[in-house]
This record gives C-alpha cells, structure tokens and sequence, in this order.
C-alpha cells in the first residue's frame, strides 16, 4: 500500500541519517534521527520493544547536549506518546508531565511554545482519562483548546480538533 511504502521510505531516511550521525560523532543528529525511529517504529508501527530501543539511544545521544531543551522535551512528548499507545499509562503520564515542564522551561517564541505545549496537554488529557482520572483530564484538553483558540481563532481546525477531543473522550 501507498502508506506502508512512505513507512519504509521514512524508516530508511532515518536510518541512513542514524548512521551518518554516529559515524561523525555527531550527537544531535544522533538523537534527532533516534527520535523520528522511535515515533515511527512505537507511534507508527507499534513495535514498542524496538522503539524503546530507539529512546533509549536518543536519550543517551541527548545526555550530551544539555542545552537543547527543544529537543528533550520533544523526546520526553514521543516516549510518553508511544507509552501511552503500548497501554502504559503510568510511564506515559510521567514522561508528558515531564515534557510540559520542560517546554514550559523553554526560551522559545510563544506560538512555537504554545503549540507544543497543546499538543502534550491533549495526548496527557487523553492519558489521564485512560486512567480514570476525568476531572484533570478535562482540564489539560481544555487547556490545549484554550491555547488553540488563543493562537489560532475560534475557527481554526485545530480549535475544532480541540473540541473533538473533549466530545470523543468523554471528557466535558
């Protein structure tokens, strides 16, 4: 099929990316190639033993590059995204409160922030409600729709995403 051959497209640009930044020592491309194997092998495939694999390189690569907060908290959103996908919801809800703080943390310019920031309180909202915690499940999925509406209007599709995803989860 058409998304089965742009899978393995992506898994060898990676891969190919993978080895060229390990062969040059280079560690951000390291942990940045480590990171898109790890969404497409844990969110994408669901192979969840082989994308921990994939986290636990991208986590060593990053270890070296303590001023990348952009990229830690990027890799702390997959890991939580891909725990959340494999039913471990405890480890899913640490790893995206641990990437809210660090986005939070971020130097960045607000709409770069803020979208990100939406985009973990959502996925964070949808494991909090998988655990049977509604109420601070409601409140991250609004807090992403209150963000959304901010920097998109109340028109946007990203808005209307927001406001399915309270409707769908059962969370208003």
């Amino acid at each position: 099929s058409a998304a089965s051959d742009v899978y393995k497209r992506q898994l060898e640009e990676a891969s190919a990316a993978l080895a060229v930044a390990t062969e040059h020592d280079l560690p951000d491309r390291t942990a940045r190639a480590s990171l898109q194997l790890l969404r497409l092998v844990g969110d994408r495939k669901r192979s969840f033993d082989e994308a921990q694999r994939w986290g636990a390189l991208a986590r060593a690569a990053a270890s070296r590059l303590p001023g990348y907060a952009r990229l830690h908290s990027q890799l702390a959103w997959v890991e939580g995204t891909v725990a959340w996908r494999a039913g471990a919801f405890d480890r899913a809800r640490a790893q995206l409160e641990h990437a809210l703080a660090l986005t939070k943390a971020q130097d960045e310019s607000w709409d770069d922030q803020n979208a990100q920031l939406a985009g973990i309180a959502t996925e964070l909202g949808m494991v909090l409600d998988r655990m049977g915690k509604s109420e601070a499940a409601q409140a991250q999925v609004e807090r992403a729709l209150a963000i959304r509406r901010t920097l998109f209007g109340p028109r946007h599709p990203a808005v209307a995403d927001a406001l399915g995803d309270l409707a769908v989860g059962g969370l208003r």
